[in-house]
């Protein structure tokens, strides 16, 4: 009884360690895969996140480094990983062929640059209907 306990503790203790190099294996490929869309954004937001994932510096640096609270640069971190990461966009990707490089740019300036519905309109001079 007592060995039967023991080995089953192992196989937990084998599924716990598993499951965490599982997890650090997954957050390695979404990391990388955020690095190679990084080109996708502009600006400040491109900058951000090249600190973050490419130079590896902290929130707390770079809040200090543009004078902003902590909070406020990880909330933008988040949001844009997010948006890096989005399957409406992915869905996009995968039917550019169907789609005109103008409704490829509305998807992006929307999905990944946030972009309001308006201001895309704008930009295009075309109705926001």
């Amino acid at each position: 009884m007592r060995q039967r306990a023991l080995e089953e503790s192992e196989r937990a203790d084998l599924r716990g360690a598993n499951g965490h190099a599982d997890r650090v294996c997954r957050i390695k490929e979404i990391s990388d895969l955020i690095c190679r869309r990084i080109d996708w954004l502009n600006g400040r937001d491109r900058l951000l996140l090249e600190l973050v994932y490419e130079k590896g510096s902290s929130y707390r640096q770079i809040a200090l480094l543009l004078d902003q609270q902590e909070s406020s640069v990880s909330r933008r971190v988040h949001t844009l990983t997010r948006r890096l990461l989005s399957r409406e966009y992915q869905r996009c990707l995968l039917h550019r062929n169907e789609l005109s490089p103008v409704q490829l740019s509305i998807a992006k300036e929307r999905f990944v640059l946030g972009l309001s519905c308006r201001r895309i309109a704008r930009r295009h001079r075309i109705s926001s209907y």
